[in-house]
């Protein structure tokens, strides 16, 4: 569940968390300790990394039109059918088998806006550390894609060969949006010039996310020239999860009843539903192809592919941000 390729991913990012955080907790003016009132509501918009491993599969032999004489054995998967034929001969339907699976990591950024309230201070806790309620909620938008999976000849490269189908099949995930709710306990640590706090928690997550695969086909419309037919589907996933957070917050400038602070958070979720999903897609069709699967289903049709997409793995969501608490008068 916990990829190592996500976790690679994301060490950097907490590493620059941190670092930044020691920056800002520098900024702080040495003086009397400021006092934190009992309610501290606070907003925040930061920018945040997203990482979660999927596994994707695509189940496909797709036919092609082609013309000119039969490709040889070391053209394999693509091949034509019959194996040989007198030339000239006419155009020849040809198949593909643009099967594949992989694993790869759907990391990206993200655009965050949040909302905290903090509770009043237990004062008699041990050890001084005054540990103090908090609950917080945050959306976020983002703006990465990610192929998971693809096979065959990406379509820049597609070279007009009339003896072997020019075919690029992939499967991508596209996250849209993040929304999370959740609470715990800040620890108040026990630093004079600042309050500086660790915040342990637990949130629910919900994560918005396309599975889509696409189909490209290569035509040769005039010597050296290929025309790109493309045909794609896409299924909505509303991923549910729920799991710990760890963040740390510390003031670096108070004016006036406001309070500016540094926040660093990290989010792990395990995903609870929504994380699965599978569909197919019927193959682009054009000049004299047959009629597609799913409008006229026939044993001469062109078979759709199909494709399965996993998100059943643990997400990370780092977030780095500047929030405005109001500490009164």
């Amino acid at each position: 569940m916990f990829g190592a390729s996500s976790r690679r991913r994301l060490l950097p990012a907490v590493a620059a968390l941190g670092i930044l955080l020691s920056g800002a907790a520098s900024m702080a003016q040495e003086g009397e300790e400021r006092v934190v009132p009992n309610w501290v509501p606070s907003l925040g918009f930061g920018f945040g990394i997203q990482s979660r491993e999927i596994n994707g599969t695509i189940d496909a032999i797709l036919f092609e039109g082609t013309a000119g004489p039969p490709p040889s054995t070391s053209e394999l998967p693509c091949q034509t059918i019959p194996p040989s034929l007198p030339l000239p001969i006419p155009p020849v339907p040809g198949f593909c088998d643009a099967s594949g699976d992989d694993n790869q990591a759907s990391d990206g950024g993200a655009f965050n806006v949040s909302a905290q309230i903090l509770g009043p201070a237990w004062k008699s806790a041990p050890w001084n550390l005054r540990p103090r309620p908090f609950a917080h909620a945050g959306w976020a938008l983002e703006f990465d894609s990610r192929t998971i999976v693809e096979t065959g000849e990406i379509p820049s490269s597609f070279d007009n060969n009339p003896g072997q189908p020019d075919l690029h099949v992939r499967l991508r995930a596209n996250p849209n949006s993040i929304w999370y709710a959740g609470g715990g306990v800040a620890l108040q640590m026990p630093i004079h010039f600042t309050p500086v706090f660790v915040k342990l928690g637990a949130q629910y997550m919900e994560e918005r996310m396309d599975a889509i695969g696409s189909i490209d086909r290569g035509l040769a419309v005039a010597q050296g020239q290929t025309e790109v037919f493309t045909t794609q589907n896409a299924k909505g996933l509303v991923i549910q999860g729920a799991g710990p957070s760890f963040g740390v917050e510390a003031e670096i400038w108070r004016f006036g009843p406001v309070a500016l602070e540094f926040v660093a958070d990290l989010l792990v979720t395990f995903p609870l539903a929504g994380s699965k999903t599978s569909f197919d897609l019927d193959e682009p069709a054009f000049g004299g192809d047959p009629p597609s699967c799913r409008t006229n289903p026939s044993p001469t049709c062109n078979p759709p592919a199909h494709f399965d997409f996993d998100a059943d793995n643990v997400s990370y969501f780092g977030i780095a941000s500047l929030r405005f608490g109001w500490v009164g008068y």
